[in-house]
This record gives C-alpha cells, structure tokens and sequence, in this order.
C-alpha cells in the first residue's frame, strides 16, 4: 500500500488502484485481526509515505462506503420452504 501512497503524496493523483489496495487490508479481518490493530496498521501507512492524515481518511471513507451493505442489498441466509 505504501506504494500507492507514495504515488499519490508525489503527484497529487491517486493510483487507481489505491482503493482496492486498502481494501485488501480489510481482509485482515480474516487472519483475526482486531479492528483496532487493523485500523493501528493502516494508519502507519500513510504516515511512513508522508501523505497528511486528511487525504488518507478520504481513501478511507471511499473504502468503507464501496463495502456497507446498500439499502437494496440483502443477504439471505436460510430458506424456509414452507413459508410464504
């Protein structure tokens, strides 16, 4: 992620790419990561790339608004036959 960080802090433009890079980090989640430690190592990132705490959060909020559940979206987790 530093990277893309880097990049973005260098040109004023971010990567394309930069948002699903972040989002891979939410796949920290499955090695039963905190939260917290999560989000602690996230916010190392930009700090070692010396982009300011704001453009981060920015890249932040687009990841978590790309991946909340929607008004329309629907999980369905058991199906019963029988009701109507």
């Amino acid at each position: 992620m530093g990277i893309y960080l880097l990049f973005q802090k260098r040109t004023g433009h971010r990567n394309t790419h930069t948002v699903t890079v972040v989002e891979n980090y939410l796949l920290a989640r499955e090695l039963k990561l905190k939260d917290a430690e999560i989000r602690r190592r996230l916010d190392q990132q930009p700090e070692n790339a010396g982009l300011d705490s704001a453009a981060f959060e920015a890249i932040w909020q687009e990841v978590l608004a790309a991946n909340s559940a929607g008004p329309f979206q629907v999980t369905i987790t058991e199906v019963d036959k029988g009701a109507r």
